[in-house]
C-alpha cells in the first residue's frame, strides 16, 4: 500500500500541474497559469526548459520571471511546452506511475477495495480539476 499511495501521489501531482497548463478558468476553477504567478516551477515547465535551445529557454524564462504576464504571454509559453515536450512528457510520466500504483496492488486480487484502488488510481489521470 506504501508503494501504491507513493505512485498515485506522484501522478495525482503530476496530473494537477498538467491541469495549470491545459485547463481553463470555467473548468478548473482558477486561473490559468496560476501555479506559475505563485512561483511555482512544475514538471511540464521543468522538463521543457531541459529541453529547449537558448532561445526559447530565454523566452521561458522572462515569462517565469513576470508574474503579471498576461493571457497571450501565457498561450505562448504553453505552446512552447508543447513544443519541447513538457506536456507529453508530463502526461507519460504520470500515466507511468498509475501503472506503477496499479502494479502495486496486485496481490490483492480478488478483493473488493481493489477495484476501487484501481478506478481512483485512473481518475488522477483523468480529472479535470
Amino acid at each position: 500500500m506504501t508503494a501504491y499511495g507513493y505512485h498515485l501521489g506522484l501522478a495525482f501531482q503530476m496530473a494537477d500541474d498538467l491541469l495549470d497548463y491545459t485547463q481553463d478558468l470555467t473548468v478548473l476553477g482558477k486561473r490559468a497559469g496560476a501555479d506559475l504567478r505563485e512561483g511555482k516551477l512544475t514538471l511540464p515547465l521543468i522538463y521543457a526548459l531541459s529541453q529547449a535551445p537558448a532561445a526559447d529557454r530565454d523566452q521561458m524564462a522572462a515569462l517565469i520571471e513576470k508574474p503579471d504576464f498576461s493571457d497571450a504571454e501565457f498561450a505562448a509559453l504553453v505552446e512552447l511546452l508543447h513544443h519541447h515536450g513538457g506536456i507529453a512528457y508530463t502526461q507519460a510520466q504520470a500515466a507511468r506511475h498509475v501503472a506503477a500504483a496499479k502494479s502495486a496492488i496486485e496481490g490483492f486480487a480478488g478483493h473488493a477495495a481493489r477495484e476501487t484502488l484501481m478506478d481512483i488510481a485512473d481518475y488522477a489521470l483523468v480529472r479535470k480539476a
